[in-house]
């Protein structure tokens, strides 16, 4: 393969990466949509009253929501546990679809199967994005931080195929 193959494929891998991004900012607009719908349809029973009052410093607290589908099936959990918020929501089979979490700070969305997820990540050695196998490890990493970028691909044994610088 020469030089120009490289940049080629590299350029492929980083548009698909690119479109896998944008797909989950999609994903999470429409979940955090979905929450406000279910907010507001929670509001019609409300007596006028009731809403001028919730419009006017009325609060709600909670450690946990859960939203549940019309069988009563969890399909997603929006929760502050010690180690920070995050948003969960599940698949028809309750599986993780997507999550956004503070600790470690990132959004996850996984395949239908579950055998799969992409992760976009940071920390304090810069942001991330990450395809992660089926055994849980990242099997592709595409890494930029204060010393700049980095490519890493791995098999799902965990060794190095290729990695750049």
């Amino acid at each position: 393969m020469t030089g120009f193959d490289d940049a080629a494929a590299l350029r492929a891998e980083i548009d698909g990466l690119r479109r896998q991004y944008w797909s989950a900012v999609v994903v999470g607009l429409i979940a955090v949509g979905a929450v406000g719908v279910v907010c507001l349809n929670g509001r019609q029973g409300e007596s006028a009253a009731a809403a001028a009052d919730s419009r006017h410093g009325t609060q709600v607290e909670a450690q946990t929501f859960r939203l549940v589908d019309v069988n009563g099936n969890l399909r997603g959990l929006w929760h502050c546990p010690p180690a920070g918020p995050s948003l969960t929501l599940l698949d028809d089979n309750g599986r993780i679809a997507v999550a956004v979490s503070t600790d470690p700070a990132g959004l996850t969305l996984s395949v239908p199967d579950g055998r799969a997820c992409i992760r976009l990540a940071a920390d304090g050695a810069g942001a991330a994005v990450q395809i992660i196998g089926p055994t849980g490890e990242a099997e592709a990493t595409l890494r930029l931080g204060a010393t700049g970028g980095r490519l890493r691909l791995t098999d799902a044994a965990g060794r190095v195929l290729y990695e750049r610088p």
